[in-house]
């Protein structure tokens, strides 16, 4: 094998075990929003319609950021950057339930 069909497969496999990790945060982010509004076919049509948006600007992003930076070391470096970046959105998400839940947790009615 040349060295540029090992680089080829390398990627490949990171897609393929990245797929999984965003499946993973799927079953994840159900689990955590089930005790508020329950598990239903809303839930999950909201939660895959996230993920189905966030993937192709979360790739168009990456292929930005990626162009602009070049060397594979200045770009590992920004990827281990983003959970840190990620972490930061912790108090958003707190925010957020807190204008969109009662004091018991539950769904406000509307």
């Amino acid at each position: 094998m040349s060295q540029s069909s090992i680089r080829i497969a390398g990627y490949a496999a990171l897609v393929f075990v990245t797929s999984d990790l965003v499946l993973v945060v799927e079953m994840v982010a159900a689990r955590l929003i089930a005790p508020f509004v329950g598990i239903s076919l809303y839930s999950w049509t909201a939660i895959i319609g996230v993920i189905l948006a966030g993937l192709p600007l979360g790739n168009w992003l990456g292929g930005v950021w990626g162009q602009a930076t070049k060397g594979l070391l200045a770009q590992g470096i920004q990827m281990s950057e983003v959970p840190l970046i990620t972490d930061e959105l912790a108090p958003v998400e707190r925010l957020m339930a807190g204008l969109f839940l009662s004091e018991s947790g539950r769904c406000m009615e509307r």
